[in-house]
């Protein structure tokens, strides 16, 4: 796939726009809220108030990585050329490590100023770090089911017309 194609499917892919981006943002961040549960439950004890407190950080790392995504598909994505998969992977792990530190402090700290959690916000940066690590690890099986998803659908259309 050269970079051409690349960026119109990237760009105008039907999950890719407005409407069908939003959804699936919705959709990942209740995803993401839902891990962040798990992982606050074992350590402070399970509450429904928790529940909705973390769906917030968890639609923030969602909506910060479609951002991420899209800035990636403008900025690096036409200087890889028609390079392999796995560099334009490499090229994606800053961006969703940043986007996901940012999305993630950012909806903890909305949610101690509103009252809902209690958290450490001095220093930041353990949030930032953790947000970052969570969301580029995320990513990547994400990023490996796609491809695993997309190659066993192109060998088994390939097995058909054979």
């Amino acid at each position: 796939m050269d970079a051409r194609s690349f960026l119109e499917f990237a760009l105008f892919h039907p999950m890719k726009r407005l409407c069908a981006g939003w959804v699936r943002n919705v959709l990942m961040g209740i995803f993401f809220g839902v891990v962040f549960f798990a992982g606050y439950a074992f350590g402070e004890g399970a509450s429904l108030r928790l529940v909705g407190a973390l769906l917030v950080p968890g639609f923030g790392v969602s909506v910060f990585l479609w951002g991420s995504f899209r800035l990636w598909s403008f900025t690096v994505a036409p200087m890889t050329g028609a390079r392999g998969n796995i560099f334009r992977l490499v090229t994606r792990i800053p961006y969703w490590f940043i986007a996901g530190g940012m999305g993630y402090t950012l909806g903890l700290l909305t949610m101690k100023k509103m009252g809902f959690l209690d958290v450490q916000d001095i220093p930041v940066k353990a949030l930032f770090l953790s947000g970052g690590k969570f969301s580029a690890g995320m990513e990547l099986v994400f990023e490996f089911l796609n491809l695993y998803v997309i190659q066993r659908k192109h060998l088994h259309d390939k097995s058909r017309t054979a």
